[in-house]
């Protein structure tokens, strides 16, 4: 997501610097099912406590590269088609 949120931005590739965005939302999906699981482990494995929040801190710290890549990307299509996608949610189908 990083690369190609620099590569969206120095080429101005608005399709490229799209789909960075639609990728945070999974990133922060899957960051919340890791918190998830491994809050559910330390409950069951007390004794691996400091090994499963560390591994919650490395999951955020990747989700937050994620979120610095969506930045880039938002930059990128204001920069390239003077379009503010910031804040925009997506639309969900039914």
């Amino acid at each position: 997501m990083f690369k190609d949120s620099i590569n969206a931005f120095a080429r101005e590739n608005v399709e490229l610097a799209h789909s960075v965005c639609s990728r945070d939302k999974q990133l922060d999906e899957m960051n919340r099912e890791v918190n998830r699981k491994l809050t559910e482990r330390m409950m069951d494995d007390r004794e691996q406590l400091r090994g499963y929040f560390n591994l919650i801190l490395v999951a955020r710290a990747f989700e937050r590269v994620g979120d610095h890549a969506e930045n880039i990307s938002e930059e990128a299509v204001y920069a390239a088609a003077a379009e503010d996608i910031r804040h925009q949610t997506l639309a969900v189908s039914a």
